[in-house]
């Protein structure tokens, strides 16, 4: 053997001997440890095949891949130790008999689990780290996020409970623990308290309120003891926006739980309580903590959907509050409604439901008037309210009679929810319906709509949508004080329009029988000239322009000129295209359609109604233009006395006499 050998030899037992006598770290331990664990649970499930040794190809690309990747906790060194810690009880327990290295831990597998780890833990990493900017008192949603949220959460299949808290607790600044458990019996609907229109009389009736009433201990503590003892109000108004309406999706949402509701009873019961007065208004979400846990994912996903930065997730009622304070409403009446620690004054003696913090959350600023014209809509002849009601909630029939029965409910809430709650609520449905049914079509809400209400809802509502852009883009006037104003403006342009559409009825008339005439007699006479006295003498002598030159031109060129007049007509693009031969009935349609545009009620009411008058009078100025033409070229022969003399010298050639010559000279 050689000396190099040798010397090899002796390295080899000595880093032998070195490595079994050199203890393993702790950190080498636990992470063994944890290997056989995993190995043998995997082996359990069936996972993993059975063996005597645990380290082996198999086993680690599984551990690794599925175990180690994942460990989003744990830091990349740390991670990369797992390496030698494996690699160590290999070589000194299960593979220390085989000659060299007889298993290597490290291969692509492994490397790129390692790199999958590094890559989660640094991505968790990121989102963990504090945001200096987060939370802060600015942070506030906007009327424009909240119309989104509110639009998306439509389409969700907790869109009942998830509307209905975000808007209360948005509107009346009710907590959303407070909102969850708010019952029907403490609805009421107040109709004294909402604003009024502007210059209103005090017999003008007041914008309709939602009032909600709350318990004693819901509201907040405050420090005056006589305010405690008080039964307290929240509630809105109805939005500009039906679908910001705090109002209409409760409305909707009634209208769709209550439709084949059998709990609810207006009999009082052998405890003393009604049923219906236990009845709550959410139905998914609970009270407890699973309550709140299912209102905060529905929240966060509605945010994180519509790009919303709100840090207090189901906390809407301080964002009702940043937006009316932002709006300039003034504290007092913010505490009135939110019922914060407030002096004595306000606590006891200011109103409960302030009419200018309720028209602002309405979505009408200060200088505004409250005015919202779907309210306006009057129902039509085919139903009444009585049977709005029954159609909206059927069983409030069954309500009524159990109500005014010797047992039934004769409290002051069950007469307002079923004397004046529902009909109001079904008021609603049936006017805010029609944004419903053409921007959810496919909604619940919207198909149980059309398939409850008459047929004729469904073109009802396209009117009526109509009618309401309309008053709203007068904001409160009335379309004929639209129609005076603008034609207080443009009064004599549109007079001198149809004054020139009168003239041109008349003459296109003229014109149109003439032509026709002359082509009844030269299809008769094969283009003879003996008519030529009776067809002067039928000229029209009304145009003095005309009259006199035209009655010394040959029908064959007056007949032919008038064709190309006629032609020229029918072929310009601005003019109605119509036949040679055209009876005097289309020509009078022709105008009065020109007329009722002039005269056209919505035409005035759209921004663009002077460009289509001008287009209108563009179309009878060419009309003008063409007769003139006619007429020019009539009189391209020369003078009238000369054409009278050429016209009678060629008849006393033809007749071969002299006695129209003499009569032209005279």
């Amino acid at each position: 053997m050689s000396a190099q050998a040798l010397i090899q030899e002796a390295l080899t037992r000595n880093n032998a001997v070195v490595r079994a006598f050199k203890k393993p770290d702790q950190s080498y331990i636990r992470e063994w440890n944890k290997y056989k664990t995993y190995v043998t649970e995997r082996r359990a499930l069936g996972e993993l095949s059975e063996g005597d040794k645990f380290l082996t190809r198999e086993n680690v690309d599984l551990y690794f891949s599925r175990h180690v990747a994942r460990l989003i906790s744990l830091n990349p060194e740390s991670a990369r130790r797992i390496v030698p810690s494996l690699q160590y009880f290999a070589d000194m327990e299960e593979h220390q008999n085989v000659a060299g290295r007889g298993f290597v831990v490290e291969n692509p597998v492994v490397k790129q689990a390692l790199e999958c780890q590094r890559a989660e833990w640094i991505a968790n990493e990121i989102s963990t780290l504090t945001d200096p900017h987060a939370d802060l008192p600015t942070n506030v949603i906007t009327p424009e996020e909240h119309k989104k949220a509110i639009l998306y959460a439509i389409g969700l299949p907790e869109w009942k409970d998830l509307t209905y808290s975000w808007l209360t607790c948005r509107v009346s600044f009710l907590r959303n623990c407070n909102v969850k458990t708010m019952v029907i019996s403490r609805m009421r609907l107040e109709k004294d308290v909402g604003p009024k229109p502007r210059n209103a009389s005090r017999t003008t009736p007041c914008a309709p309120c939602l009032a909600y009433i709350l318990r004693r201990n819901e509201v907040v503590k405050d420090s005056n003891s006589r305010a405690k003892k008080r039964t307290r109000l929240v509630g809105g108004i109805r939005h500009a926006d039906p679908f910001q309406c705090m109002i209409g999706l409760v409305a909707m949402n009634l209208f769709h739980t209550l439709q084949t509701d059998t709990s609810m009873s207006f009999f009082v019961q052998r405890e003393g309580t009604p049923t219906w007065q236990n009845k709550r208004i959410m139905q998914k979400w609970g009270t407890g903590k699973a309550g709140y846990e299912a209102a905060r994912q529905s929240y966060t996903k509605v945010t994180r959907a519509c790009g919303i930065n709100w840090c207090k997730v189901t906390h809407l009622r301080k964002a009702g509050m940043d937006e009316a304070s932002k709006g300039g409403v003034e504290e007092r009446a913010i505490s009135s409604m939110s019922k914060h620690a407030s002096g004595e004054k306000v606590s006891c003696y200011v109103t409960e439901l302030n009419a200018k913090l309720l028209k602002y959350m309405a979505g009408f600023s200060d200088n505004e008037e409250y005015f919202l014209p779907r309210s306006e809509l009057i129902l039509p002849d085919w139903i009444t309210k009585e049977q709005l009601t029954d159609l909206c909630f059927p069983a409030s029939i069954r309500w009524r009679r159990e109500q005014q029965s010797a047992l039934g409910d004769a409290s002051e809430a069950a007469r307002n929810f079923l004397y004046e709650l529902l009909p109001f609520l079904s008021t609603v449905i049936f006017q805010d319906g029609i944004y419903w049914i053409k921007k959810f079509p496919e909604h619940e809400v919207s198909r149980l709509l059309l398939n409850k209400m008459p047929p004729a809802y469904e073109r009802w509502a396209e009117s009526a949508r109509v009618e309401v852009k309309l008053k709203q883009d007068t904001r409160g006037g009335t379309m004929v004080d639209t129609f005076n104003e603008a034609a207080q403006q443009t009064f004599s342009h549109v007079l001198n329009a149809i004054k020139d559409v009168l003239v041109l009825h008349e003459q296109v008339a003229r014109e149109v029988s003439e032509i026709r005439a002359a082509q009844v007699n030269n299809n008769n006479n094969g283009g003879d000239n003996n008519n030529y006295d009776n067809e002067a003498n039928n000229d029209d002598d009304d145009d003095p322009n005309t009259a006199n030159n035209n009655n010394n031109v040959p029908p064959q060129n007056r007949a032919r000129a008038r064709i190309s007049v006629n032609d020229a007509l029918r072929n310009t693009p601005l003019a109605p295209a119509f036949p040679a031969q055209l009876p005097n009935s289309c020509i009078e349609l022709l105008l009065q359609h020109e007329l009722f545009r002039l005269n056209d009620f919505s035409l005035v009411a759209k921004k663009d109604w002077p460009s289509n008058i001008r287009l209108s009078y563009s179309r009878r100025m060419y009309l003008f233009r063409m007769i003139e033409e006619k007429a020019a070229r009539s009189r391209q022969g020369g003078t009238a006395a000369e054409k009278r003399e050429a016209a009678a010298k060629e008849l006393d050639l033809l007749k071969g006499e002299k006695s129209m010559y003499q009569f032209s000279n005279n």
